[in-house]
């Protein structure tokens, strides 16, 4: 089985809490592949020493959290988008009524 791992400021690249409880269901679960995707929150974590990975980790990925996407990963802008009015959706007002 493939296990995706999501991270944020923590394993494989900075140390504490988190990174231990990752590191233990890592390496507790040695019949699984692990991609791990670790958003980092200091640009220095990357530079940081860390512990090897056990073998079955085949992937790490790592991105800025807060990174923008690329331009139409998530869909078109906002504005773009079709806003259907309150009333052409049957809402009704706060007194139960429909909206007209």
């Amino acid at each position: 089985m493939r296990i995706g791992l999501l991270t944020e400021g923590g394993y494989p690249d900075a140390v504490g809490e988190s990174h231990a409880w990752c590191d233990r269901l890592v390496r507790g679960l040695t019949g699984h592949d692990f991609e791990v995707y670790a958003l980092s929150t200091d640009p220095r974590q990357e530079a940081r020493p860390r512990t090897a990975l056990p073998e079955h980790v085949r992937l790490v990925r790592r991105a800025p959290c807060g990174a923008t996407s690329p331009p139409g990963a998530d869909g078109p802008p906002r504005s773009a988008r079709a806003v259907a009015p309150a009333a052409a959706n049957g809402a009704a007002s706060p007194s139960g009524s429909a909206i007209s």
